[in-house]
């Protein structure tokens, strides 16, 4: 059986199996079950080997995921170019495809044995329950600063982190080399790339904090969940919350450049494109969660989703200078503001935290979206370069998961340096 930890979900790293009989009651060999791959909207999926009782080599190759399975026969076929050939002495391999269910549309998952990961671990976790799970889980540090700071997260990194954290580098884990825009979401192979540089798999539960609480963590977060990685949380208050709670320790053993550095440098040198098989790591991105400038302008007249600035007001206003220079002062028009610090207080320790849940609802409410109803239009959020926009994200999706959300993710980087387009100003 698969094993299952106190929270109910499995081991991460394990592989599911699934006992069955045959049909003479006895007791067969395991079958191993999909694992080390993460399937979202039409991802091409290379051959899997599956173990049969009689030991037997089964291969399934799957070149479309919208495949459809039918009977409760011993052999199961599928529709739309699809292709799967399974001679099955028992039914619990076609039960494990089908979840039980007869005639249903399936996606194929992380893990085929249920309960998910995505499902079983919070979007947001305490101090206390990484505590708990800290063996369970892979943990990144992805600390970003505003660049008028004067702060180096690497270095502090360096100097201390959550036992086991590797370093998420947002500025190099990103489009290096088509966009001059700061931190723009990467390509399926470079973010391929630095899984495996991190040694992750698609399987993998991960739990990402920063030093200030939840200020950068959020579109770590967001990153990985749009690139198809459903089992990975935000630690609340970040390493301050850590660092208060009794019984927790950090690590300060020295921790070279190159350890801190290997995700983004491969993410920002590698140059394979073939995603299917130069990575350990299955990526797709999920292109209804993200919006260009073209989107953006458009729905200034169409007004089909509500646009959300996550900026300070006064930035949003227009009464004070951006802190990149060369960019306009305002805002896109249309769009309300939810600045990001207004939906959160000093937790144990200082570091962020989020409001309570009502107060969250409320907050959205007041530039006219109802977070729980997710039949309501969608939104889109932007900020300054797209990384407090995620916070914003990471409340909504924590308060409604349903919700149609997205992120501008060239944000005002890219809108406040456009010629022609119109900008919005105090009203």
């Amino acid at each position: 059986m698969t094993k299952y930890n106190n929270n109910n979900f499995p081991a991460v790293g394990d592989v599911g199996t699934s006992n069955t009989r045959n049909q003479t009651g006895k007791q067969n060999k395991p079958i191993n079950t999909i694992s080390a791959i993460e399937c979202t909207k039409g991802i091409d999926m290379t051959a899997y080997m599956l173990r049969e009782s009689t030991s037997r080599l089964i291969k399934i190759s799957l070149f479309n995921t919208n495949l459809r399975t039918s009977s409760l026969s011993k052999r199961v076929s599928t529709i739309k170019s699809s292709t799967i050939t399974l001679s099955l002495r028992s039914k619990s391999l076609y039960n494990l495809l089908s979840n039980n269910s007869r005639n249903q549309s399936l996606r194929p998952m992380a893990t085929a044995s249920p309960p998910s990961l995505s499902q079983s671990i919070p979007t947001i976790v305490s101090a206390q329950w990484l505590k708990d799970n800290l063996s369970k889980v892979k943990i990144l540090d992805a600390t970003w600063y505003m660049p008028n700071s004067g702060k180096d997260a690497i270095a502090e990194f360096k100097t201390s982190r959550i036992p086991g954290a590797q370093y998420f580098d947002l500025d190099l884990i990103a489009d290096t080399t088509s966009s001059t825009l700061p931190h723009m979401l990467p390509s399926n192979y470079q973010f391929a790339a630095a899984a495996d540089a991190l040694g992750i798999s698609n399987t993998d539960s991960i739990v990402i904090y920063d030093r200030s609480g939840m200020f950068s963590s959020p579109r770590a977060w967001w990153t990985w969940k749009v690139m198809g990685h459903h089992s990975v949380s935000v630690l609340s208050g970040g390493l301050p919350a850590w660092e208060a709670m009794d019984g927790t320790t950090v690590d300060t053993t020295p921790f070279s450049d190159e350890e801190a550095h290997k995700a983004g440098r491969a993410a920002s040198f590698c140059t394979n494109t073939n995603i299917n098989d130069a990575y350990k790591y299955k990526a797709l991105l999920d292109k209804e969660a993200v919006r260009d400038a073209s989107q953006v302008v458009a729905n200034i007249t169409s007004q089909e989703e509500r646009v959300i600035d996550a900026r300070p007001a006064a930035r949003w206003q227009g009464d004070a200078p951006e802190p990149r220079a060369g960019l306009k002062k305002g805002h896109i028009p249309g769009s309300r503001n939810i600045p990001w610090n207004d939906i959160q207080r000093a937790g144990e320790g200082g570091g962020g935290v989020f409001i309570t849940d009502d107060e969250l609802i409320q907050k959205f409410k007041q530039v006219g979206v109802d977070v729980m109803n997710g039949e309501e239009g969608g939104v889109v959020m932007t900020c300054g370069s797209g990384t407090t926009a995620c916070i914003l994200v990471l409340a909504m999706y924590h308060l409604n998961p349903k919700k149609k959300v997205a992120v501008y993710d060239g944000s005002w980087s890219e809108y406040g340096g456009l010629e022609g387009v119109p900008v919005g100003t105090a009203l």
